[in-house]
């Protein structure tokens, strides 16, 4: 039997962006239009938390300024300790929420 023709020729499921300047994210992000979802490297040598913390927040301005709701994951692939991984899920938590309360014990 013969194959269907497709209905798309692409679906868009996640972004990655690498450990760029949060000026670089729009360029990065382009390369992935209509994904709304996008796995953010964080805990790279010579990039402190702030660094990251920009990132992620260009990234989720990037994706909610072309009208979609931003779906995150911070990738630190075991750079950061438990500690420093909480102090960072604060940082980049929208104000009055705390993602510590969702978290079990470690």
């Amino acid at each position: 039997l013969p194959q269907p023709a497709p209905r798309r020729g692409a679906i868009p499921v996640n972004a990655t962006v690498p450990a760029v300047p949060a000026a670089d994210v729009p360029r990065v992000l382009a390369r992935f239009d209509g994904c709304s979802t996008a796995k953010v490297k964080v805990a790279e040598k010579g990039h402190s938390l702030a660094d990251d913390a920009a990132r992620v927040r260009a990234v989720r301005d990037a994706v909610t300024q072309r009208g979609d709701i931003p779906i995150l994951r911070v990738d630190a692939n075991g750079g950061w300790t438990v500690d420093e991984a909480v102090e960072a899920a604060l940082v980049g938590a929208p104000v009055g929420a705390d993602p510590r309360a969702r978290l079990p014990p470690v």
